[in-house]
């Protein structure tokens, strides 16, 4: 495995080096086509701290290598990364309403480990790559289903973290009222701050998104 993590890590700086120069920049983004079938055919023998690591180093060579040619944040670039791996039409449905490289990398990652319907609901409207990271940390903890409802639209990793603070509060349902779509710990302080003012009902209509 550290072979694997030093390729890693490699890539990251060439991409922050050399990412500007195109001829470089067409280098790395296959080394990064290439990386990502690597890791798909090591995952199984990840632990759960070096799967979450290889997610960090992916994201940041894919992420330097975009913000070098100042492209991937928008559905086309979605688009075109999606459909090296997805029909024409999964691939719209997919980068339409805010999807970004991000969310096809975010497909991706979740395929490893659900069905493609439930990866496209998970990353579909704009999802992050920690979308993706976000089902994992909260499956450690929630049914798959439930999981999905915290995660999906735009979760991220603190989405999960989220949902553990006002579960130690709050009952289960209001904990992902709390939390879900793309929720953060601030929700929980905005909670923890209303409620010493006003009604535990009064402050989740406050502070949850809906």
């Amino acid at each position: 495995m550290n072979k694997l993590f030093r390729y890693i890590g490699v890539l990251v700086l060439s991409a922050t080096l050399l990412g500007g120069a195109s001829l470089v920049a067409s280098f790395i983004d296959d080394e990064v086509d290439e990386l990502s079938s690597l890791v798909d055919s090591k995952w199984g023998q990840l632990t759960a701290s070096e799967q979450n690591q290889v997610y960090r180093l992916v994201a940041e060579a894919k992420s330097v290598l975009e913000h070098s040619r100042g492209g991937g944040n928008n559905p086309g670039s979605c688009y075109n990364e999606a459909y090296k791996f997805l029909s024409s039409s999964a691939a719209l449905e997919l980068c339409a309403n805010g999807g970004t490289i991000g969310t096809a990398q975010c497909y991706r990652d979740a395929y490893r480990s659900l069905s493609s319907s439930d990866s496209m609901r998970l990353c579909k409207n704009g999802g992050y790559e920690e979308t993706a990271q976000c089902y994992t940390q909260a499956y450690r903890f929630l049914s798959s289903s439930d999981s999905m409802e915290l995660c999906e639209n735009r979760g991220r990793i603190e989405t999960a973290q989220c949902y553990q603070s006002a579960y130690r509060k709050l009952s289960s349902s209001n904990s992902m009222r709390l939390c879900k779509s793309s929720g953060d710990l601030s929700r929980v302080e905005c909670y923890d701050e209303a409620y010493r003012r006003m009604s535990s009902g009064d402050a989740m209509n406050l502070c949850s998104p809906n």
